[in-house]
């Protein structure tokens, strides 16, 4: 199914703010492109998610440390907030640029 032209102007905002103005608006958006976001999207959600397990950085996480997080490591678990942490959407905005751009031109 084709998108219409308001799901081109909102996908087209999403792609500018990850990959900035000028590279988006080279991009055709089109169904593959869509699908090809949402991939990208899931990938960085997992990545997140998985971050949101882990205690958050210290000096040296002992133990003692690790006793103090399991509260917050879990509250965070649990939450099931759709957010992404930077390192999680910066390495997978560079790993499917290549793949937005062969969307865009049909490839």
């Amino acid at each position: 199914m084709e998108l219409n032209e308001s799901e081109k102007k909102d996908l087209m905002l999403i792609l500018e703010k990850i990959f900035g103005f000028q590279n988006a608006h080279r991009w055709e958006m089109n169904e593959s492109v869509l699908e090809t976001v949402a991939l990208m999207m899931n990938e960085a959600q997992k990545c997140s998610k998985a971050l949101n397990h882990l205690p958050r950085p210290t000096y040296a996480a002992d133990k003692d440390y690790l006793r103090r997080q399991l509260r917050e490591i879990a509250r965070r678990a649990n939450n099931g907030e759709r957010e992404f942490y930077d390192i999680c959407a910066k390495t997978t905005r560079n790993k499917w640029r290549t793949e937005i751009e062969r969307a865009s031109q049909g490839l």
